[in-house]
């Protein structure tokens, strides 16, 4: 019996405890987790570098945010899951196409909202 590939996503956090926490999540879930990056410019070097099956993105890096990465992720066809603590009504416009999930949030959480980006063709 062949065993399916691993799908494989990266994560964009600024907080390295709670990168590490979502990492961790996925990982129990099944993914390999090709990277992590805390800032824009790391985020966008290391979707240079790899092509994941899916994107899990912080709305908020610092004093930046996550939409160049989001958009980038749009134009070579990556899924993304924004990752928030935010209520959706606070989020900027560029997420409301985008399945949004609020942290913090349980692993049946995170697997529905994973569902739900990968099934999202917007």
């Amino acid at each position: 019996m062949e065993q399916a590939k691993a799908q494989t996503a990266i994560v964009v956090e600024d907080d390295p405890l709670i990168a590490m926490m979502i990492v961790s999540e996925i990982q129990d879930l099944g993914w390999s987790v090709q990277g992590t990056a805390q800032n824009e410019s790391a985020a966008l070097e290391l979707l240079k570098a790899r092509t994941p099956d899916l994107a899990l993105l912080d709305v908020k890096l610092g004093a930046s945010n996550s939409m160049a990465i989001a958009t980038f992720c749009k134009q070579i066809g990556i899924p993304i899951l924004f990752l928030t603590g935010y209520v959706a009504s606070d989020l900027p416009p560029e997420c409301i196409d985008a399945p949004v999930l609020a942290k913090p949030f349980s692993s049946s959480d995170l697997r529905i909202s994973i569902g739900r980006a990968l099934a999202h063709t917007g």
